[in-house]
């Protein structure tokens, strides 16, 4: 097994996700069993602990790409993907967030070339545990 960039990269965001997990524990617990501060630093910590195991394994099998075509398309790709982002909080204004994300979600799993199939489950299973999270367990309107 030979070291590669998305090895170092892999283990910088698991190692930071355990410390923010780490650090989410310490945060105070409200009375009550409600959710305290920590709740959602948790969360986040340990998905970025699974995401950075998922990155150092996935890269054992991913292959070393030197075209310079190929490298300015997955530029291009994250350029485009920030500014879907960007728009989503103006768009907002118009139209629902639960209509907007589940577009954007798809329209980004599609610059990154996701299959169709597959952005669809993953914009739809998005879509549903945001509005099942904030919406039905927290009461945040969407």
């Amino acid at each position: 097994m030979t070291v590669r960039k998305n090895h170092i990269g892999g283990l910088v965001v698991g190692a930071l996700g355990l410390s923010i997990y780490l650090m989410s524990r310490t945060f105070p617990q409200l009375p009550e069993g409600y959710p305290g501060p920590g709740l959602f630093p948790s969360i986040i910590g340990i998905l970025m602990a699974l995401l950075g195991i998922v990155i150092v394994f996935s890269s054992e099998k991913e292959e070393t790409d030197t075209d310079d075509d190929a490298l300015v398309s997955r530029r291009l790709s994250l350029v485009l993907a920030i500014v879907l982002s960007l728009l989503i909080p103006i768009i907002n204004r118009w139209i629902p967030l639960l209509f907007i994300l589940p577009v954007f979600i798809f329209l980004i799993a599609l610059l990154f070339k996701v299959s169709l199939k597959w952005a669809l489950l993953i914009s739809t299973i998005t879509t549903t545990l945001i509005y099942l999270i904030f919406s039905l367990m927290l009461g945040v309107s969407l």
